[in-house]
């Protein structure tokens, strides 16, 4: 094993829990490969410090706005050439303002790229449906329906739809 491999992705998966959810899918990434990094991955992990260097004076501008919550949700369809996993990735924001984000691999293997979206529109649903109760519960009740934003035409029109089908239970 590489310790200073090893300690470099410790540091930088710290810091995008912490501070920096801008590097958390490189870093996610590079972390795959802490038992036995190669020289790309050396690399690659110098060029997310290069990247934290050139944007340390970046940050997270919080404004004043409504509090409206809402969610945009996406998913890449098997994007893992080794799993053929899909990817899913969700935002809530409260008026302009982001406060809450995840990116993770989907548990089951998409057949289409309808059925990533629907895994990652159910995802985003769950998380919005606590989002909202964190919120209630710290005073900042949502009184209208959150609005989630999904680009999939598929996804959409099966998600309008009342009943289930053998194949979108």
């Amino acid at each position: 094993r590489s310790k200073p491999y090893h300690k470099l992705i410790g540091c930088l998966l710290y810091l995008s829990v912490c501070s920096r959810p801008d590097i958390s899918v490189a870093v996610s990434k590079l972390a795959g490969f802490v038992i036995n990094p190669g020289h790309g991955h050396w690399l690659k992990a110098k060029r997310v410090l290069r990247y934290l260097k050139g944007t340390q004076d970046l940050g997270l501008v919080f404004r004043k706005s409504e509090m409206d919550l809402t969610c945009f949700v996406d998913s890449s369809w098997a994007d893992d050439i080794d799993t053929r996993r899909s990817t899913t990735g969700y935002l809530h924001f409260l008026g302009a303002n982001l406060i809450q984000w995840r990116t993770c691999k989907q548990r089951t293997i998409a057949r289409s790229s309808a059925e990533a979206e629907l895994y990652a529109c159910s995802d985003a649903v769950l998380e919005t449906m606590y989002v909202r109760k964190l919120l209630a519960a710290v005073g900042c009740e949502q009184g209208a329906p959150t609005h989630v934003h999904e680009d999939n035409q598929a996804c959409i029109v099966i998600s309008d739809q009342l009943g289930a089908t053998r194949r979108t239970k």
